[in-house]
């Protein structure tokens, strides 16, 4: 009971979903506490009670359990490929279009530091000389954690903040401490980066300061209830410029694409790259947007599906190679110069569509390529993002379901299923496939 009280606490506090966190994190977190608090010895159900009467009364003891059970794990340039983006983007359009002006670029939540001192080497490695960089990149890191804050201004760091294998950063911005294994960053990088203790849900969290034009919000609304990660979204769209730059997880993409705030997102494609632009204030409320994320193949794992039967038997009847041979002609009415030369090509052409808001025409021309192809798990995919943007989430479903089916390491199609089945109120599936993802997009990263 105590602990069902407990979660509850930490959902109405700081929006964490007890779901998506797992009641064994927090029950585990909260025995640690009360282990250090002297609360474990003797009746349990009493140790219990004077804990969730601590717990009201210390503010200081929130903040440990708060620590205890949101456990950080980040490490420098995690998902390298989203770096190297920021460096061109911000060396070839952001600069030349900006001229004068101060790049603002915000991390949040920055747990240990990790990630906004990445953004900061990222820019010291354009040649930037130190003087000048002061003046024009001002990097802003938030956390709830008071204890990862004091951490990261100290700038201390042991192994496993080092992974991958190119880890020559670390001999131009960190000097070995002796006889440790441990590396202390140099006093430009730290300089750069501004520390602060914040909270998304707070409605006045960096109230009154500019606009940034870089977000890194990676890896937090997955942990969120439905309700904190729609204010986590506003706080998100309050802070971020008009064309600002959004970084986000792998698997939160379907939870910014499916926002229902009025401003739209455009997806990066580029791969390995998670981040989105901010493109404009009004949605489209005649025909639905369909944007970038759509089309990309990551890891995960093979689960059932609803309509598997059904579709089996659909290669059982036909076969793969008949089915690959047939052809069927052009159809008028879609676009007058579509070359179908290639199955990649028409479907290059219905993506193109859908990112004009043609989603029936789009539709049509997935049906093409899946009379050619029933095999293609592209087409499905796109199928699905389609029909999950007019707000059919059965059909959406099949797709995605079929997706997954023929493609176990479609980690998207995953992550959608996961946000229909959370909309249709199934939390326990929707975590279970979210933590399926997380799992094998964490060993995909290492």
């Amino acid at each position: 009971m105590f602990q069902t009280i407990i979660a509850s606490m930490l959902e109405e506090k700081i929006g964490l979903s007890a779901e998506a966190v797992g009641a064994d994190t927090i029950a585990k977190a909260v025995r640690r506490r009360m282990t250090e608090c002297g609360l474990s010895a003797g009746d349990e159900s009493e140790g219990f009670s004077l804990y969730l009467s601590r717990l009201r009364a210390s503010e200081e003891e929130w903040e440990k359990l708060v620590e205890a059970v949101v456990v950080p794990e980040t490490w420098f340039f995690r998902n390298q490929a989203s770096f190297s983006f920021l460096k061109g983007y911000v060396r070839f359009e952001w600069l030349p279009e900006h001229k004068g002006q101060v790049l603002r670029v915000l991390s949040i939540p920055c747990s240990t530091g990790e990630e906004p001192y990445s953004a900061a080497m990222t820019f010291a490695d354009m040649g930037v000389p130190e003087e000048i960089a002061k003046g024009r990149f001002h990097i802003e890191a938030a956390d709830i954690s008071e204890k990862t804050i004091q951490k990261a201004r100290i700038g201390i760091y042991g192994l496993s903040s080092f992974r991958g294998e190119d880890l020559s950063f670390r001999d131009r911005y960190f000097e070995r401490l002796a006889n440790t294994d441990s590396y202390k960053i140099h006093t430009y990088i730290k300089n750069m980066v501004r520390f602060t203790k914040g909270n998304l849900l707070d409605s006045r969290i960096l109230a009154g300061e500019k606009p940034y034009d870089i977000i890194f919000c990676r890896n937090l609304l997955i942990y969120f209830t439905r309700t904190a990660k729609e204010q986590v979204i506003s706080a998100i769209v309050r802070l971020l410029a008009r064309d600002g730059i959004l970084f986000v997880g792998h698997v939160e993409r379907p939870l910014i694409s499916s926002s229902d705030k009025d401003v739209r997102f455009v997806w990066i494609r580029q791969a390995g790259v998670f981040a989105c632009r901010r493109a404009g204030n009004q949605r489209q409320s005649d025909s639905p947007r369909v944007s970038g994320p759509g089309l990309r193949l990551s890891s995960s794992e093979k689960m059932p599906i609803s309509n598997e039967t059904q579709f089996l038997e659909s290669v059982e009847t036909h076969g793969r190679a008949s089915l690959l041979s047939k052809r069927v002609k052009p159809e008028s009415g879609i676009t007058s110069d579509l070359a179908v030369s290639s199955l990649d090509s028409m479907l290059d052409e219905a993506q193109r569509l859908a990112d004009r808001g043609a989603l029936n025409e789009s539709l049509e021309l997935c049906q093409r390529c899946l009379n050619e192809d029933p095999f293609h798990s592209r087409t499905h995919f796109l199928a699905g993002v389609i029909y999950n943007a007019i707000n059919d989430e059965v059909r959406a479903e099949e797709y995605f379901n079929k997706t997954v089916y023929l493609d176990p390491n479609h980690y998207e199609a995953l992550s959608h299923l996961a946000l229909i089945l959370e909309h249709r109120g199934d939390m326990n599936g929707a975590v279970r496939l979210r933590q399926r993802v997380q799992r094998i997009l964490l060993k995909s990263e290492k």
